[in-house]
């Protein structure tokens, strides 16, 4: 017995010096060598930030990192006071889809002068010292929502109209805002040049027609006005809508002012394919969301972290780069797709984006 004893302590004595020693080897397993990157998020009751995060999360964990998430609840001074905090804790990454990205330049600075590295997730954040920035093509997405009014009024197959549009363009802050507005009047203009196409209230431009905050009521608020002036009669054929959650207030709006989706309402156009957006599409309320996969920019985002934390090379290289100062920030932009409604079961469901339960129940 005493001998069995003596067998089993040698052999579990063994096994832990084998296990001290692998352990050792194995970047991120030691907490003096794992590095920690935090991600701040606008809010957390986002959709599409929420699905990147946890697929992020999981993907920078299995390459040993520290991963904690910031939600800075769409408050800006909220979002710096965290980035400060985060700062002085020396975090060795932070990744920032940004609330507002003007308020961030100066504590950005800071953050790289104790060699932060920064990478813009989803909003570019322009006049900062950021290592890498990674989104979706702000042009492309524009022309996809120009093509949804091109395609569903007809105008590149037929000679009907005058038809009336509005626009809704998202906050003049965001880089990507003209960029979309470009990218659909790059595929609006030549109709509005033959007067097919018109704007009745004169909030054609860019200027004009962008919203304070990509939100539903205040853009509810804004199109109740536009219809109670401009539309009293009726005639409304579409509204470019930047966001979905434009689209969601105009489409309270479009209610509350008696418009029936089997009769006359107009084609409204989103982005990002948030949840109650593709229940609106699924109920006629919506014409189509151009869907922004998160779960690609997620891992791409992981791959570059790894990358710029270890001077690693890039699958794949930058595509673009953004001026600052005498250099250049390198971009990768992600491409885009429209969903109408007979795209959602493939493109939503049946690629596991959302569950159909959790939609269909959305009222």
């Amino acid at each position: 017995m005493k001998k069995i004893f003596f067998v089993f302590t040698v052999l579990l004595f063994i096994y832990s010096l084998v296990s001290i020693a692998s352990g050792a080897g194995i970047a991120g397993k030691n907490p003096k060598n794992q590095k920690h990157i935090a991600l701040l998020l606008p809010s957390a009751k986002a959709d599409n930030l929420n699905i990147a995060a946890d697929i992020l999360t999981k993907l920078l964990e299995s390459r040993g990192y520290k991963i904690s998430i910031a939600d800075s609840q769409n408050s800006a001074s909220l979002q710096i006071s965290q980035i400060e905090k985060l700062t002085d804790e020396k975090t060795d990454m932070l990744i920032i889809a940004p609330v507002r990205p003007a308020a961030l330049s100066k504590v950005i600075a800071l953050a790289k002068e104790k060699n932060i590295k920064i990478i813009a997730f989803d909003k570019m954040i322009e006049n900062a010292p950021i290592d890498f920035h990674i989104g979706f093509d702000a042009f492309q997405i524009g022309v996809l929502q120009g093509k949804i009014i091109e395609k569903t009024l007809g105008l590149n197959i037929q000679q009907k109209g005058p038809f009336y549009f509005e626009i809704f363009s998202s906050p003049k802050e965001y880089s990507e805002s003209i960029l979309y507005y470009k990218g659909a009047l790059s595929v609006l203009a030549p109709y509005l040049a033959k007067q097919r196409l018109r704007n009745r209230s004169g909030r054609f431009s860019f200027d004009a027609s962008s919203q304070t905050n990509i939100d539903a009521q205040e853009a509810q608020k804004r199109m109740e006005y536009l219809l109670s002036k401009y539309y009293v009669a009726g005639g409304l054929d579409a509204v470019l809508c930047a966001e979905d959650n434009f689209a969601s207030g105009i489409i309270e709006a479009l209610k509350k002012a008696g418009y029936k989706t089997d009769a006359d309402f107009p084609i409204i156009t989103g982005q990002n394919c948030l949840k109650e957006n593709v229940k609106a599409i699924i109920d006629g309320e919506q014409t189509a969301s151009v869907f922004k996969d998160y779960r690609i920019l997620a891992e791409k985002t992981a791959e570059i972290a790894d990358a710029v934390l270890n001077g690693k090379s890039f699958k794949n290289p930058p595509q673009t780069t953004y001026k600052y100062g005498n250099g250049a920030i390198p971009s990768i932009l992600l491409d885009a797709k429209i969903v109408y409604k007979n795209d959602i079961q493939k493109e939503i469901f049946d690629s596991k984006y959302y569950k159909k339960a959790e939609i269909l129940k959305i009222k």
